[in-house]
């Protein structure tokens, strides 16, 4: 990995605080340490939407990843809603046993 100056990569996070470290050093690789060509193409490859964007759920602690809590009750309304089904022809039939034989 390119070792370029912390100064050179804190100015440019500071003049882009959304990039993340990862763009700004790939940046700085390509313009070969040159500040103000890395801005440029830092610039380039926001408006091109092709920059390098961290993934937000890795950085998350895992308690904040969780879903809210649903109570029991709630849960079992919502599977219900969703999966149940009613056999309306087998409410309309009416059972009638077979009769002994003699």
């Amino acid at each position: 990995q390119d070792s370029y100056s912390e100064p050179q990569v804190r100015l440019l996070q500071e003049m882009f605080p959304g990039v993340c470290s990862i763009e700004v050093h790939h940046c700085l690789s390509i313009a070969e340490g040159d500040v103000a060509r890395a801005a440029q193409l830092v610039l380039h490859r926001q408006e091109a939407g092709q920059s390098l964007k961290t993934n937000v759920t890795v950085l998350q602690p895992m308690a904040q990843r969780q879903k809210a809590v649903v109570n029991d009750q709630e849960l079992k309304s919502r599977i219900i809603a969703r999966y149940s089904y009613v056999d309306k022809d087998d409410d309309i039939r009416e059972h009638r046993p077979v009769g002994p034989k003699s």
